[in-house]
């Protein structure tokens, strides 16, 4: 009787041994986005002489908390992610409620930051 229920016990083991837990990351990720202006949301300056070099790019970085953008976020007017298609997913001023949105969506995105002066965008696949 011993000898059984060592070996199931052994056994018991053996089959715990080989099962796996799958530990899923409850981290949402982060997005690192260099911002580039819109070639049309540049004010036009007449009679402007030389070349013109390309403006650095904005980076901006969202997490679940929020956003951080080299912008001042008093001249941030809107904060818009559009579709491959196109369309505008969502156009809001809200930073928290932008993000929220973001974390539900997935493709490729477009992001756009809007002010009175320029018009931001970058792109980014979830």
């Amino acid at each position: 009787m011993k000898t059984k229920i060592k070996l199931l016990s052994v056994m018991l083991i053996g089959l715990l041994s080989l099962s796996t837990v799958t530990a899923k990351a409850t981290e949402t990720p982060t997005h690192s986005i260099p911002l580039q202006q819109e070639e049309d949301s540049e004010p036009v300056i007449e009679n402007r002489k030389g070349r013109r070099s390309l403006a650095r790019p904005v980076m901006c970085v969202i997490t679940s908390e929020g956003i951080q953008v080299d912008i001042d976020p008093a001249d941030i007017v809107a904060y818009e992610l559009w579709d491959e298609s196109e369309v505008c997913l969502i156009s809001t001023s809200d930073e928290l409620e932008f993000v929220t949105v973001l974390y539900t969506l997935s493709g490729n995105l477009a992001l756009r930051i809007v002010t009175e002066d320029h018009i931001y965008i970058g792109f980014l696949s979830i």
